[in-house]
């Protein structure tokens, strides 16, 4: 064998070894060099050598499929590894196929059809390309065991060697990698084992959705909000980041000090904690569905699950004591049955706010648009009082256009106004999605600069407004902190609406006295339950 295929040989079974075997990559980019032994690689090495028996090379009719089964196997491991970092939870085949319709319907409304159509084409090269690739290697591999052409495979054996005693170990883990793993191996047992007992998931699912409905107080009348507004805002991507990390605090502090000193100079209340959100990085609905019924939603199986019992959320709760429920959802433009089951009355979605105006990240309507609509249409002039779900989007990644703040807000009408005043656009560098902090930071400075404007401005009685983050944002620096904590301030000119919430251990200001949460977000709905209704509730809460 010349020295040329020597070579080929050698980095064949290096690339093969590594789909088995790469390391903790996010953590630790040089594990994703040569540093351990995959025994799925022996095993490998074995169905080869029974295919070439008494030939020159192995059949195509196998290394095709081999191939595109060691491209399947190269993601399971690459997703095992990237989700817990990102989303703080262990990667679960099952639940993460529900999301390729979401990111799919992600892409298409944030993503010119253009650069989708490329983005699309290059997606399915890469995968062909790979896969031929990964059949070239194997073929490479086949024909040196045909052969019986050693070298290559000591090479190999020993660059893996080297790079183990040269790769150190991950920062978090206790100890260096061992040189022979059977990583891949456990990965797809681990998921088969989740597809096949997907039943029994349910059966887990159903038993914690009874245990946190059996739970709920029997008396829930609010009647010590006294028949005041309730608004409950979501600030998407909202995470306490923005406190633990200086150079995020750094932004994002003088605009809470601003929001601070406008509500204290409109005679506004505040007081602040934080809530452990169910998820981090994305999947918003599942933290409102967390909040809204008490009950832990962390994945779309659960939540699929949740859809299929009689439960009961806040929204009932609220229609029961005589208020009209609303919830506001602006980034939908279709149907969403799913709100009738939360016990809404009724449901504003984008197309039914008549907006005229160009749109900003992830296709939004501007926050301070939403807020001032609701404030026209669904608190003025009401004949009973409102509880209002408001779901805001302008600080949604990809973090790439912020909407400008507008100083009249007799002149937003249907936001005609926004297509003469450019916002700031923030191009996501290619590859750097998750790495866009400038741009999360200028949206979310709006998001609250909106929110703050609003409510000094816009609301001139006692309403109670509760305000939080759904989850930690989709970025590098979040993600890092491992933490799913998320601020929640509450609001309002009544020092009776808030005592409850000072008694519950929330401190003046908009800056928490814990910037990681001791408080589950599915803990606050019945807290909050107790503490406004009747003597018989808050005795059944202590």
């Amino acid at each position: 064998m010349r020295a040329a295929q020597i070579i080929l040989g050698t980095l064949a079974v290096l690339v093969v070894n590594l789909v088995f075997s790469t390391g903790d990559f996010v953590e630790a980019p040089a594990t994703a060099l040569p540093s351990a032994l995959a025994l799925e690689l022996v095993v490998l090495l074995a169905i080869l050598a029974i295919a070439v028996r008494g030939r020159r090379r192995a059949p195509a009719w196998l290394l095709w499929p081999m191939a595109a089964c060691l491209l399947a196997v190269g993601v399971l491991r690459a997703l095992d590894t990237a989700i817990p970092w990102f989303f703080s939870r262990s990667f679960n085949l099952v639940v993460d196929l529900r999301f390729v319709p979401v990111i799919a319907g992600f892409l298409t409304s944030s993503v010119p059809l253009s650069d989708l159509l490329m983005l699309g084409a290059a997606a399915m090269l890469t995968v062909v390309g790979l896969v031929a690739g990964l059949r070239y290697a194997l073929g490479a591999i086949a024909a040196a065991i045909a052969t019986r052409e050693w070298r290559p495979f000591a090479l190999a054996l020993a660059t893996v060697a080297i790079g183990w005693a040269l790769v150190p170990k991950a920062p978090s883990a206790e100890a260096r990698r061992p040189l022979v793993t059977y990583d891949a191996a456990e990965v797809v047992g681990r998921q088969a084992e989740l597809v096949l007992n997907a039943q029994g998931l349910r059966r887990d699912y159903l038993a914690r959705i009874a245990a946190a409905q059996s739970a709920r107080a029997p008396h829930r009348d609010l009647v010590r909000l006294g028949r005041h507004n309730v608004l409950l805002i979501f600030v998407e991507s909202y995470g306490a980041v923005t406190f633990t990390d200086p150079g995020f605090a750094a932004q994002i502090d003088p605009v809470r000090a601003r929001m601070a000193a406008q509500l204290q100079q409109a005679g506004f209340g505040v007081v602040s904690s934080t809530l452990r959100s169910p998820i981090t990085g994305g999947g918003s609905w599942l933290a409102h569905t967390t909040m809204m019924t008490g009950v832990r939603i962390d994945d779309q199986p659960s939540f699929d699950v949740l859809m299929t019992t009689d439960f009961r959320a806040v929204a009932h709760d609220f229609a029961a004591a005589g208020y009209r429920s609303v919830a506001v959802m602006p980034r939908l433009d279709r149907p969403w049955p799913e709100g009738r089951l939360f016990g809404f009355s009724d449901i504003v979605l984008g197309p039914d706010m008549g907006y005229r105006g160009p749109h900003y990240s992830w296709e939004s309507l501007p926050d301070q648009f939403v807020l001032d609509w609701v404030g026209r249409n669904i608190l003025h002039g009401a004949d009973r009082p409102v509880f209002a779900k408001i779901v805001l989007a302008s600080s949604h990644t990809p973090f790439d256009r912020v909407p400008p703040l507008i100083d009249d807000w007799s002149t937003l009408g249907d936001g005609a106004i926004y297509a003469q005043r450019p916002g700031q656009v923030l191009p996501v560098r290619a590859g750097l999605i998750f790495e866009h902090n400038d741009g999360y930071l200028a949206c979310l400075a709006y998001s609250l600069d909106a929110v703050g404007r609003f409510i000094a401005e816009r609301i001139d009685d006692d309403t109670l407004v509760i305000v939080l983050g759904d989850h930690q944002p989709p970025l590098t620096t979040a993600r890092s902190t491992r933490d799913r904590s998320v601020p929640i301030h509450v609001i309002s000119r009544s020092a009776a609406l808030l005592a409850p919430f000072r008694n519950r251990g929330y401190v003046d200001g908009l800056r928490p006295a814990h910037s990681t949460a001791d408080t589950l977000m599915e803990e606050f709905l019945e807290r909050f339950v107790a503490d406004f209704s009747g003597v018989q509730a808050a005795r059944a809460a202590q």
